[in-house]
């Protein structure tokens, strides 16, 4: 998007910038729920699977400091026509950060053993967004140096030097690209982030 505003002897233009990047970094959402007619009972058998998932995520090479429990509910269930109590439902969530992805196959396909829980979804990220942003926030004022470079000339007039620069948003967007990594269960698109930058500059304008 292009803003611009004329003032006396001043120009105010903005500008963005974007790089695309490769995520890095896949985070899984695991639930695994155990259901008992005894909470108790629920809840130790949802503890024990949870255990296997730990001790399997282990084996496979996940450190244990990238796994995270976000979530523990334990509630009642009730028959079909809300009458009586029917029993008890034991669930945790659990979030796996996945540095190396070339496990990723592994652990997706963890899910596919009995008692292990199942994948709520996935998400992909980038470790360290800084150099990216970096070069977004050059290209945003790039931009916005070109936009005013050509608005200033049409004016007959000339850019003189820069009097403000402001920083607008700036974020990481996922974009579909067609990397493909396909495992056991199905294909697993990394995707593409595009890091992105705007900024609003004040430029005086000299004859």
């Amino acid at each position: 998007s292009t803003t611009v505003t004329a003032q006396s002897g001043e120009i105010i233009v903005s500008g963005d910038g974007a790089v695309n990047a490769i995520p890095d970094v896949m985070t899984v959402s695991w639930s695994v729920t155990a259901e008992s007619p005894n909470a108790g009972a629920a809840y130790q058998m949802m503890s024990d699977q949870t255990l296997a998932l730990f001790s399997e995520l282990e084996r496979i090479g996940v450190p244990r400091q990238d796994v995270q429990t976000n979530m523990l509910n334990i509630s009642e269930r009730y028959s079909q026509k809300l009458e009586r109590t029917d029993g008890y439902s034991a669930t945790t969530g659990i979030e796996i950060r996945l540095v190396d992805l070339t496990k990723m196959d592994a652990v997706i396909n963890i899910a596919s053993q009995d008692g292990m829980g199942t994948v709520r979804g996935i998400s992909f990220d980038i470790a360290d967004p800084a150099p990216y942003l970096m070069q977004a926030r050059k290209n945003a004022v790039q931009d916005a140096m070109n936009k005013a470079d050509v608005l200033a000339q049409a004016a007959g007039q000339k850019l003189g030097k820069v009097l403000h620069i402001t920083e607008g948003g700036q974020g990481a967007m996922p974009m579909p690209m067609m990397d493909m990594v396909r495992s056991a269960k199905a294909p697993i698109a990394l995707g593409n982030q595009s890091v992105s930058s705007s900024v609003t500059i004040t430029f005086e304008l000299v004859d």
